[in-house]
């Protein structure tokens, strides 16, 4: 196989497709295809149309893909094709996104996805189909992950600091950046370090959320120590500063909150500690902490 040769963005024949995956696609490229690799791994090729009897689209850097089934006058079901994508998080598959705008035309290179949940759909005659959210997660192959984590941890060497001077372009590039929500999560065993809660979606694709101390567009670094897992509700909470975080990493909340029963999934924690990495290199710094406070008011 000659997956070195892929790049994000570029296009390839169905043959291209076939030399670099070793593999042949019988009446062309389509769907979820499961392949196995010389290691005897598995891995998942998806393509991806507009046309056609299944429906894909996307949105925010996400791919809604449509499961597979039969016609649409059937119900799809939970096998083959949609049963591998469901697992692909459990069973650790690579997922080679592709896309192709045109019938007939070359496909689009869209790089490694991910799996973040399924739902079911009914269409108008009743039937029910699936459909996959996944997220691209702008690597190529899966190895980079390894060595976009090494590059921000490097970022533990030295001083803590804000990087001032971004350009629009590179604050919403970073916002996109999966590498460093990957590394906050795994950091804290992708629990929220507020509530303890682990939750996973039917994909086993974690519920948590990694969350910039010191925000992105307020120069914020992508530094694991300006860095923090927390639930959906407390990514919120944190963000909109309900609650801070003190120097010894217990949890001061917002005045206001404390006779607010609205509120009390967070004031419950006053004083309370925060979850904390197993390796200290990581822990929240003090001086993305204060500039939390400050920016929010607790100090």
């Amino acid at each position: 196989m000659k997956l070195n040769v892929l790049k994000i963005n570029q296009e390839y024949t169905s043959k291209e497709l076939e030399i670099i995956f070793d593999t042949k696609f019988g009446y062309g490229p389509n769907g979820i295809n499961i392949r196995i690799l010389d290691d005897k791994s598995k891995h998942i090729l998806l393509f991806a149309t507009p046309y056609g009897p299944y429906e894909n689209y996307e949105n925010d850097n996400k791919l809604y893909y449509e499961g597979e089934g039969p016609d649409k006058t059937k119900d799809q079901v939970m096998e083959r094709g949609n049963y591998a994508l469901k697992n692909a998080n459990t069973n650790n598959y690579p997922i080679y996104g592709f896309q192709q705008h045109e019938k007939g035309g070359k496909w689009k290179y869209i790089g490694i996805l991910n799996v973040l949940d399924y739902k079911h759909h009914f269409r108008e005659n009743g039937t029910k189909y699936y459909v996959f959210e996944l997220k691209r997660l702008n690597i190529e192959l899966p190895e980079e992950k390894t060595s976009q984590f090494a590059e921000i941890i490097d970022a533990t060497k030295n001083k803590p600091n804000l990087v001032h001077n971004r350009d629009l372009n590179q604050v919403n590039q970073l916002k996109r950046e999966p590498s460093f929500s990957r590394l906050v999560k795994e950091i804290y065993d992708e629990k929220c370090a507020v509530c303890g809660k682990k939750r996973f979606s039917k994909t086993n694709y974690p519920e948590v959320e990694a969350c910039h101390i010191v925000a992105v567009k307020d120069s914020g670094p992508e530094d694991p120590r300006n860095g923090i897992s927390l639930c959906k509700f407390h990514h919120w909470a944190f963000e909109y500063g309900l609650f801070s975080i003190r120097d010894d990493y217990t949890i001061i909340t917002y005045d206001k909150l404390k006779n607010d029963d609205n509120y009390a999934e967070i004031s419950e924690y006053e004083n309370k500690k925060i979850l904390l990495p197993n390796n200290d290199i990581y822990l929240p710094h003090k001086f993305f902490l204060e500039k939390h406070r400050m920016k929010h008011g607790f100090e």
